[in-house]
């Protein structure tokens, strides 16, 4: 078992196979335990809260990786505006 010291703010230093790291601290029952985690940022939450739009993205990544599927045209002004007017990528539509 390792033992650490924190300084006079508080501060802990695990070593640099740790830095640049996020962790979740979680206290339970006077232990400390901290949580390796990854952020997502709001606006991309919605596709791991959706299931079936989350299956079809990975199912489109592993099509693309095989070399299968077909390009799709884009027109990225299009879809900008379509957001603005309050389109819902979760449902498709707009509000």
């Amino acid at each position: 078992m390792k033992t650490y010291t924190t300084d006079s703010s508080g501060r802990l230093c695990l070593g640099k196979e740790f830095a640049n790291k996020v962790f979740s601290l979680q206290e339970k029952q006077g232990n400390i335990e901290l949580i390796p985690v990854r952020l997502i940022p709001e606006k991309e939450a919605w596709l791991y809260e959706n299931q079936e739009a989350l299956e079809a993205v990975r199912l489109g990544l592993n099509q693309a990786k095989r070399g299968e599927g077909k390009p799709l045209n884009f027109n990225l002004k299009e879809d900008d505006a379509w957001l603005e007017e309050g389109g819902d990528p979760q449902k498709g539509q707009v509000r």
